[in-house]
């Protein structure tokens, strides 16, 4: 169920992806279970394949944060869970409940456009399938779209228009993550998973993007990871970040008039 602030009921996503699962008869994704049932993961059936794109891809009718904005005039830190005291994320999903499912394709790219502040409203919600307060539904739709990565075009993008959608490479030690800066060298990275990028920011020194995944909030950081940038290391950090700057989108959703 698709509510005015593009939150999806747990029920309603398992419902959309269950019978794709049930034809597979299996699990599609590297993902983790470990809140379900211990850690479930297998790196030879990922949820997600990148596809070469054309110059092309997408629809741009006006320019990008990345090519208006002062690159070196970008803050230090950035995060959608806390702007000037004001938390915009919905809430964090586990796409493996009721069963295994390979949908983190569903649960990164609606992560990334529920967290988007200029529709940031809705009524009481819960996370068990019930809205106290149920307004007027709408059918979202997304404008201009298309591919942004590398380390300051995602900040940009990030920090004017919203989380963006990103391809990352899980592993059986991503799966094991329980908190903190999180680095893991893999000299060719290969992405079978999608998550979304809320932010970045510094700790000790070290920069990193902040992530949530679709595992539930058992995993990580109450479902949350931060991960380095490619700054890491002197600039050696796309060795270490699981190809998340590699394969990037966004997406600028049409939002009603009566709506800003």
């Amino acid at each position: 169920m698709v509510k005015n602030n593009l939150h999806f009921t747990s029920t309603a996503l398992s419902r959309t992806h269950h019978g794709s699962c049930v034809r597979l008869g299996r699990a599609v994704c590297g993902f983790s279970l470990r809140s379900v049932r211990g850690s479930v993961f297998n790196p030879n059936e990922p949820c997600y394949v990148p596809k070469p794109r054309n110059n092309n891809f997408g629809l741009r009718t006006s320019p990008r944060p990345h090519e208006y904005m002062n690159i070196s005039e970008l803050p230090k830190s950035w995060d959608w869970r806390n702007v000037n005291g004001t938390n915009f994320v919905s809430t964090t999903r586990n796409q493996h409940i009721p069963q295994y499912c390979g949908s983190c394709w569903a649960h990164g790219s609606t992560s990334a456009m529920a967290a988007c502040k200029p529709f940031n409203q809705c009524g009481t919600c819960t996370t068990f399938d019930v809205c106290n307060v149920v307004t007027d539904y709408t059918l979202w739709k997304v404008g201009d779209y298309g591919s942004v990565s590398g380390r300051e075009k995602m900040m940009a993008e990030i920090m004017a228009n919203g989380p963006i959608s990103c391809g990352i490479m899980a592993t059986s030690k991503l799966d094991a993550y329980t908190g903190g800066v999180y680095s893991e060298y893999q000299d060719t990275a290969y992405i079978n998973h999608i998550i979304s990028v809320a932010g970045w920011g510094v700790e000790n020194g070290v920069e990193f993007w902040v992530v949530r995944n679709s595992w539930g909030e058992p995993w990580g950081e109450k479902g949350w990871l931060r991960i380095v940038t490619s700054a890491y290391k002197g600039g050696s950090g796309s060795k270490y970040n699981l190809a998340v700057e590699e394969d990037c989108m966004y997406g600028d959703v049409i939002v009603p008039k009566d709506y800003l």
